[in-house]
């Protein structure tokens, strides 16, 4: 399966001393028009579908460029050239409503309906030239825009249709130079993500004295815990792989940098490391559940979706994406959309790919290390490794559609989908699978158990969960799992199950830690564990819920484009949503989906031939 989309023309050419103008020209298909439940439905094949409850469900296409080296975006221009009114038969289909997969809705969901001050308006949808949205990555500016083919008049009832649209951007020098430097490293990473790979240019760059790809940081007491399996074990096993690597102490940073808490002085000496050592990588070594036994904070990050508003969603992307402070109005609320640098949207490209060991004792950093290990040097001979686990369960109900399963959407990581034009592949078909859903009466506790304990390379969940509750898992149930050499690697979009504050969806503080954290810091359950640290989010009357998107991409990162570790596989899962950030309820997920796992874990395929 391939795009639709193609470039087709990208020139520069000058226009004054100071500023130079980028144009490029892009060609779409006709676009495919059928009916949904009494609407008309528009999609065009190989592009995602911005999803705003209530406003027009129409395709997107997300242009990503790098700026050229001391340049910053002034203005964008888009010419849509010869264009054909389409009419319709019925209104354009409207964006859904999203829930928290843990909400109970009562009766059948109705049909989403339109937003009136957008259907009935005189002027085309959207209206406005595409918006510049700048980003900063390991030195680089980078521009995402997004750009519709297709627009929707709401007074005729009709498609507008471009086949042709030609972007041009005008660019004018730097008053500042963006805060990082740039690294020649970063550039495959960057070439992967922009359209215009050939502006990036080489730098001459000086080697250090010293490097650190991967750090580790943690409390002095961690650190020196005598235990079988340590830290230093763990750094020790990726030094023999060829990664650089050092243990950092909490206590040393606390007093050699600065910050009005220990969460900044953190991120200071991470953005310091990024400078001078390299670094990529980062395990935040502790958990963060209580203000006396805290190794590395919990940072809290606003987000707001269906009228629900949370301050302190816990977020470690603080810790990796590195331009900026997230709360650039100073008002103490992290993560508004404009607490970005100059009052912009905030950072969100990451330098450091970041993970994190939920613990806080000796045992559990003894058996958070010993299962990273045994993956680790695993290889070929882990025996279980073509398994793979699917848990779907019941939903909701729409008045329309019927029963909305999780089961469905796990069906979409299986090979892989084009559905709602986002061509993701998934897991290969090579592997063995083995579903539990309760669309079709497979998944029972003792089933799941029974499926644990043979061994489960990866368990993929969509379903409800808690602070205590993960795939109707508890905490006290884990030590009852089995497979102490068998760990497994899961991805759950439950509510909570990662909420690493220990915070309930009822607003209190438990003393017991969330269910994901007793997962990779026990002697059974998970190396690795991908999950929410607040609501999971789901689609009322398809299979595009927000946190689905995130792991959509997820697998595309492993199998699709042939990304190995954890650490990058969750931020590339993020970056690849970047353009549908305005969706309801997606910055949510973007901040919240957290790895509680060793970032520089490479992750096995199902197959040894892949």
């Amino acid at each position: 399966m391939h795009s639709i989309v193609v470039l087709c023309i990208a020139s520069f050419f000058s226009v004054t001393a100071a500023a130079v103008t980028t144009t490029s020209t892009y060609h779409y298909s006709a676009p495919v028009v059928s009916d949904w439940h009494g609407y008309s439905d528009v999609e065009l094949p190989g592009l995602p579908r911005l999803n705003v409850a209530g406003a027009p469900l129409l395709p997107v296409h997300t242009v990503t460029l790098v700026a050229p080296v001391g340049k910053i975006p002034a203005t964008a221009h888009l010419d849509r050239g010869e264009r054909e009114v389409l009419d319709l038969s019925s209104p354009l289909r409207p964006g859904s409503h999203v829930h928290p997969l843990s909400a109970e809705l009562e009766g059948p969901i109705p049909l989403p309906q339109p937003d009136p001050a957008i259907y009935g308006a005189g002027a085309a949808y959207p209206q406005a030239e595409p918006q510049l949205q700048v980003q900063y990555l390991a030195g680089h500016r980078v521009v995402f825009l997004n750009l519709y083919p297709v627009r929707y008049l709401p007074a005729e009832q009709a498609l507008e249709v471009a086949t042709e649209l030609t972007l041009s951007v005008t660019w004018q020098d730097e008053v500042e130079p963006v805060a990082l430097p740039r690294r020649n490293a970063d550039l495959q990473r960057l070439r992967a993500l922009v359209d215009n790979p050939d502006d990036l240019l080489e730098v001459s760059e000086q080697p250090g004295d010293a490097s650190a790809d991967y750090l580790i940081v943690t409390n002095r007491a961690l650190a020196d815990a005598s235990v079988d399996h340590s830290f230093q074990d763990l750094l020790a096993a990726h030094s023999a792989r060829g990664l650089s690597g050092a243990i950092v102490l909490t206590e040393d940073i606390a007093a050699a940098y600065q910050g009005k808490n220990l969460a900044e002085k953190i991120r200071a000496f991470l953005t310091h490391a990024y400078r001078t050592l390299g670094t990529r990588m980062v395990l935040l070594g502790g958990d963060a559940d209580d203000k006396q036994l805290m190794v590395v904070p919990a940072v809290g990050f606003i987000a707001e979706a269906e009228g629900y508003t949370d301050k302190t969603i816990p977020a470690d992307l603080y810790y990796g994406c590195l331009d900026g402070d997230f709360d650039f109005n100073k008002n103490g609320i992290l993560g508004e959309p404009t607490d970005g640098p100059d009052g912009k949207e905030v950072d969100l490209l990451c330098e450091l790919a970041v993970g994190r060991a939920p613990i806080d004792s000796a045992a559990e950093l003894d058996q958070f290390v010993r299962k990273t290990l045994l993956y680790l040097e695993s290889g070929a001979e882990l025996t279980y490794r073509a398994k793979v686990l699917m848990v779907g369960e019941y939903l909701w109900t729409s008045n329309k559609i019927g029963k909305i399963w999780g089961g469905d959407h796990m069906d979409q990581l299986v090979g892989g989908s084009d559905a709602f034009g986002i061509i993701t592949t998934g897991i290969p078909l090579g592997a063995t699978f083995q579903k539990l859903y309760e669309k079709n009466n497979t998944f029972t506790t003792p089933a799941l158990l029974q499926a644990i304990r043979e061994g489960a390379h990866y368990i993929n969940h969509l379903g409800h969960s808690s602070l205590g509750m993960n795939m109707k898992l508890t905490n006290s149930s884990i030590t009852g799992l089995g497979n102490e050499q068998r760990p497994f690697l899961g991805y759950t979009q439950g509510c909570y199950a990662g909420a690493f504050d220990n915070k309930s969806h009822y607003g209190s503080v438990s003393s017991t830690d969330a269910i994901l954290e007793n997962l990779v810091s026990s002697p059974t359950g998970a190396f690795a564990y991908l999950g929410n640290s607040r609501y999971g989010w789901g689609d009322d009357h398809s299979l595009k819920g927000p946190s689905h998107l995130y792991h959509r991409q997820f697998w595309h990162g492993r199998f699709g484009k042939g990304l190995t570790r954890l650490g990058e596989l969750n931020h590339f899962s993020k970056e690849q949503n970047l353009g549908l950030l305005a969706g309801t309820a997606m910055r949510w997920v973007y901040y919240q989906l957290t790895l509680f796992g060793d970032p520089a874990l490479p992750l096995h395929g199902p197959v040894a031939a892949e």
